[in-house]
Formats: C-alpha cells, sequence, structure tokens
C-alpha cells in the first residue's frame, strides 16, 4: 500500500478495500478472488484500487503485517 495519509477519504477508502477483501476471504479461496470482486464489494473502480495497492498480492502482504502487530500488542 502506499505510503499512510491522514485524509478521511484515503483512510475511508482503504478500509473500504481491507473489509470487502476480508469478506471475499471468507467466501473464496485467495487464488479465486480478483481484483474486479475486491472493487465490486467496495463500490470502487479498479483505477482507485490500484492508486491505493499495487495488487491483491501486495493487499495480502498488508493484511498479514497487520495481523501480525495485533498478534504481537495482544
Amino acid at each position: 500500500m502506499i505510503d499512510s495519509k491522514t485524509d478521511p477519504r484515503i483512510l475511508r477508502t482503504r478500509k473500504l478495500i481491507m473489509d470487502s477483501f476480508i469478506d471475499l476471504s471468507e467466501k473464496k479461496e485467495f487464488k479465486d478472488i480478483t481484483v474486479k470482486d475486491i472493487t465490486t464489494e467496495a463500490m470502487i473502480n479498479r483505477a482507485t484500487f490500484y492508486y491505493h495497492v499495487q495488487d491483491k498480492y501486495d493487499l495480502w502482504g498488508f493484511w498479514c503485517k497487520n495481523c501480525k502487530i495485533l498478534a504481537n500488542n495482544l
């Protein structure tokens, strides 16, 4: 993901992307999730997705990193 910014619109969009990815992960295997699935679920266009994330693997890495940080803080 690109560097963190504090603009509420950016934070909202990133949350939409991540929440959509997590929701889809509960329904499908990672290999079956497409960028189109994520953008449809988040109700954003592909350009917006790619502004925030390089690809679904980048999103997966960001999610794993956050899970690790949360686990270490427990």
